[in-house]
């Protein structure tokens, strides 16, 4: 399938970081016709799992004294 294709080059380019809104955006930009939900299945069906992005941490506390 040239969509199943697509997604996986794309996915390690990316190491791991394209979610399915930004695949589905390379996908439409590059002229295929693929819907959101069938991108997500796709990479959900695949086990294309995107890294989850680290919550930000607060080291120094200017509120003190």
């Amino acid at each position: 399938m040239v969509y199943l294709a697509h997604i996986r080059t794309v996915f390690a380019l990316s190491n791991g970081s394209h979610d399915s809104p930004c695949m589905h955006r390379d996908l439409v930009d590059e002229g295929h016709e693929i819907g959101r939900q069938r991108t997500a299945r796709l990479m959900r069906e695949n086990q294309f799992i995107t890294r989850q992005k680290r919550r930000f941490k607060r080291t120094t506390d200017s509120e003190h004294a």
